[in-house]
């Protein structure tokens, strides 16, 4: 998946160096490609397994080709780019605002309205027969994460706050891990370094950094095909409790929603993205290649071992999805890796989805004899955005039990420990 990533990520930057070119017609394309290509949430996705990429490029591509329309007399343009945008959402349903936003740009175009409507009907009819698969209501399919209560409904002073931590981390790492990576890496420190410096020096009145003078004002279709597709993306992060996975095209749109201003101030921005490059990459992509994969493998190993019961164990993990990914990449499928090892992961209760382990279900597990581990409390973690929103939940729900620890081991974030998990009415052994 990850080469996947990174196939389309090179799609992705190459219909934005074609879209930037044709708008700006000047060096300012190879400054949106720097900007965008160093933009920590881009990054992070184009290297992740992750399925935000993909649609990224389809959009692209799409809002290239509606581009090209405009310039010449043929209808085959607008029907590949709502053909490819209308892809998109299938790859992703946030995308769906992407794809509104060509609809109303370009609604004085009847092919364009046709095309749209075709896109959407192909929508809908791959969704009815998704939700016929899966045995519900077609029409709850798109809102099955709202009618499982995994999403916030109602905004909240939590909408502002992450809204605005990830508006800025999109374009730039921004985690208490970063402290740890550097501490123990002189080498990412002197690179964290430079990119500081560098950052300082694009802010500096240099004369090789002045901007252009005359750059021309674009108010083309697609200009505010992008401007519009900008607002409702950035809408919906907003609705979203301002999740870092709706903001990876944000760059993108921003560049090109605004070409003027990226011609104007292109040396300048080309400066910055060198900055963003030197430091996402010795604060996030690096070490975390280096050392949380490392890490993981660690833990996975770590539990393994001390869950060799003849019968089934239950490990409620803090990181269940990390975990498996882990598994997978050891040997196999995580379902061919757990029946060997006789284990089933289950999902920490701050992690709010619906395979969450329940009071019930551990009740009853611990009930029929079977051995419940965790590793939800007691653990060294960083600030983030998940430590955050999480709060004492674990605590909270574990508080009910007799936790016995059986194990711990050591990282650079300190001391982890394993618990068996008891019934309160069991005597604490210990």
């Amino acid at each position: 998946m990850q080469a996947i990533n990174a196939f389309f990520a090179g799609i992705s930057l190459f219909f934005l160096y074609k879209t930037a070119l044709r708008l700006t017609g000047s060096n300012a394309a190879f400054t949106a490609l720097l900007l965008c290509g160093s933009a920590f949430g881009f990054m992070r996705f184009a290297t992740e397994n992750e399925t935000y990429i993909i649609p990224l490029a389809l959009s692209m591509a799409g809002s290239y080709y509606l581009f090209v329309s405009e310039n010449i007399p043929k209808k085959w343009p607008v029907v590949a780019g709502f053909s490819l945008l209308a892809l998109a959402v299938l790859f992703h349903q946030m995308h769906i605002w992407w794809l509104l936003a060509a609809c109303f740009a370009f609604r004085k175009n009847m092919t364009a309205v046709i095309s749209g409507i075709a896109g959407c009907l192909i929508i809908i009819m791959v969704y009815v027969l998704a939700a016929n698969e899966n045995g519900i209501p077609w029409y709850k399919f798109p809102l099955s994460d709202a009618n499982s209560g995994t999403v916030q409904l109602l905004p909240g002073m939590d909408n502002v706050k992450f809204t605005a931590i990830n508006s800025i981390r999109t374009w730039v790492q921004v985690h208490g891990n970063i402290h740890y990576f550097l501490h123990h890496n002189t080498l990412l420190l002197i690179m964290a370094c430079a990119a500081l410096a560098v950052f300082i020096l694009a802010m500096l009145p240099l004369k090789w950094l002045r901007q252009e003078k005359n750059a021309p004002r674009q108010n083309t279709t697609s200009v505010l095909l992008f401007r519009i597709a900008l607002s409702l993306h950035f809408l919906w992060a907003f609705y979203s409790v301002g999740n870092a996975e709706f903001m990876a095209m944000i760059p993108f749109l921003l560049c090109l929603s605004f070409p003027a201003l990226l011609q104007k101030f292109s040396k300048r921005l080309s400066a910055v993205s060198l900055g963003l490059l030197m430091w996402n990459l010795s604060t996030a992509l690096i070490p975390n290649h280096m050392y949380l994969t490392e890490k993981l493998v660690d833990q996975w190993q770590f539990i393994t071992k001390h869950t060799q019961d003849p019968d089934t164990t239950y490990f409620v993990a803090r990181r269940k999805n990390l975990l498996e990914n882990v598994d997978a990449a050891m040997g196999g499928s995580p379902a061919l890796n757990m029946q060997v090892h006789n284990l089933v992961l289950l999902s920490a209760p701050s992690d709010r989805g619906p395979h969450t382990a329940s009071e019930a279900d551990i009740d009853l597990l611990i009930r029929n004899g079977k051995r419940v581990y965790t590793d939800c409390i007691d653990y060294p973690e960083p600030l983030s955005r998940s430590s955050m929103l999480g709060g004492d939940k674990n605590r909270e729900y574990f508080s009910q039990y007799n936790l016995l620890q059986v194990d711990s081991f050591d990282d650079f974030y300190g001391r982890h420990r394993y618990y068996e998990v008891k019934m309160k009415t069991a005597a604490p052994v210990k």
